[in-house]
């Protein structure tokens, strides 16, 4: 009955009609009916020696209002556990020197609970356990459950019932970065099966048995999401069985098929949006390395890391191209309104994942290049301020970006934008036009610290950063 739990005794009602209830030999005492807390069967009772197997107990007297009450242990046969001298030292609080082998005591983790069977998860584990044979207890409240057999308490892990897989093929690839491959290998059709490259799942279409060698053998075909580059392990887990024993990889690579700009000349402090798509990126950012290296006049050579991304997908990263103003500006190399366009001759992408690194070098033949002129000017009517008030600046643009600036920051905190107003345009600096003239007020942030200098940072879609003029007196 669902009314049971641990340990219960229970009041047994009999009526009878025309004259009512039955008693026991003692008027007016109910009889009753108890049951001890118990495991009598357990299900699978073999399984795999990496773990990854689900355990169905079966018994009486779980309760399934505390599942988190419940624990289930799994302790090699021959082992005996901590001495009463250990258990003793560490409910102390002192350190205990007997040590366990990780495979002598294995906590199942509990999944469900009803009042007859309990389902947990041995744990999966990369190194291969010897074969052993288990005792399987379940505690509630301080109570061990007692076995209705010791046969029926039993749970054994050997090699002959670990399912295997020796070898993988990829047998293509798609645009977007999908891999199909096929896997072989043993007792790979026992249950149900899932896949993993890496802790990716993947899709199970076929699994064929043949003979070979007088050996039952398995061929699973199935197909993964877009993946990011590295040496993946891949791992199945058969239903009923457990994880499977594995000696196959599937090296993904980092392709790229095309890159592109918002625009062909960029400012020189950076900040124009590119796009580089194909597959294996990672949509963590980070493990996206991107190394600029670009040409200046005199064949002189400079790399510069991209640390600014807007998005990262498997397929897609869109990123910001990083400053050369502290690259190029030195004692002996000054950025002028003279200096020279400076070209991006190639990009190295490498993909960093799981302690494996691959990459790829990306020539772009010219397709960009920073440019002095195409750099935004900002000229700020103030050097200082007080929280939420108002701050004007001049921002000057050769490009017709009805909206600028797009966005400004004073210590990376957006300086909230609340009024713009056009003037006319700007010939007097190296000669050219600047045909895009705005002022700007923007409400200054609260910032950390008073009496200190922050950076003030505007971005002018699609060019990048502007920069405080070099000429000062050439503003009006």
């Amino acid at each position: 009955s669902s009314a049971f739990t641990a340990m219960s005794t229970q009041t047994v009602k009999v009526y009878f009609p025309g004259s009512g209830y039955a008693s026991t030999s003692t008027l007016n005492v109910f009889p009753t009916v108890s049951r001890g807390f118990q495991i009598s069967d357990i299900n699978s009772a073999f399984g795999s020696v990496m773990g990854g197997n689900i355990l169905s107990i079966k018994g009486f007297g779980f309760d399934p209002s505390k599942p988190t009450k419940h624990s289930v242990v799994l302790t090699a046969v021959g082992f005996n556990g901590l001495s009463d001298y250990d258990l003793l030292l560490q409910s102390l609080g002192f350190p205990i020197y007997t040590k366990i082998a990780p495979q002598q005591l294995i906590n199942c983790s509990v999944i469900t609970v009803n009042y007859t069977e309990i389902t947990c998860l041995v744990p999966p584990h990369a190194v291969a356990y010897q074969n052993l044979t288990y005792s399987v207890s379940v505690t509630l409240n301080n109570i061990n459950a007692a076995c209705f057999s010791l046969n029926n308490c039993s749970y054994i892990q050997n090699v002959l019932n670990t399912p295997i897989i020796t070898s993988s093929s990829i047998q293509s690839v798609s645009n977007a970065g999908e891999y199909t491959v096929s896997i072989q290998g043993t007792l790979l059709d026992r249950g149900a099966l899932q896949i993993y490259v890496g802790a990716v799942k993947c899709v199970v279409s076929s699994v064929v048995s043949a003979i070979s060698n007088g050996k039952a053998v398995q061929t699973v075909v199935f197909s993964t999401p877009s993946l990011v580059a590295g040496k993946w392990a891949i791992i199945g887990n058969v239903a009923g069985v457990g994880q499977t024993m594995s000696k196959a990889t599937l090296t993904v690579s980092a392709v790229v098929t095309s890159t592109t700009f918002e625009t062909n000349l960029g400012s020189y402090l950076g900040g124009t949006f590119f796009t580089i798509s194909g597959y294996g990126f990672s949509p963590i950012c980070s493990q996206n390395l991107i190394l600029f290296t670009v040409s200046q006049y005199a064949n002189k050579f400079f790399v510069a890391n991209i640390t600014e991304f807007q998005y990262c997908t498997t397929t897609t990263v869109i990123a910001q191209t990083p400053s050369l103003y502290t690259i190029l500006s030195g004692p002996t190399l000054k950025i002028l309104p003279t200096t020279p366009d400076v070209t991006l001759t190639s990009m190295t992408l490498t993909v960093v994942a799981n302690s494996t690194a691959d990459s790829r070098t990306i020539f772009t033949q010219s397709n960009f290049a920073y440019s002095i002129f195409y750099t935004p000017l900002i000229a700020p009517n103030v050097t200082s301020g007080v929280s939420g008030t108002a701050i004007n600046f001049l921002v000057f643009s050769s490009f017709a970006a009805i909206n600028i600036p797009n966005e400004i920051t004073i210590n990376k905190t957006v300086c909230r934008t609340v009024a713009k107003k056009s003037l006319p345009p700007f010939t007097k600096y190296n000669n050219k036009a600047y045909n895009f003239t705005v002022s700007v007020d923007c409400i200054a942030p609260s910032l950390p610290a008073a009496s200190k200098a922050y950076g003030i940072q505007v971005y002018v879609k699609p060019v990048g950063y502007a920069s405080l003029p070099y000429l000062r007196d050439t503003i009006p």
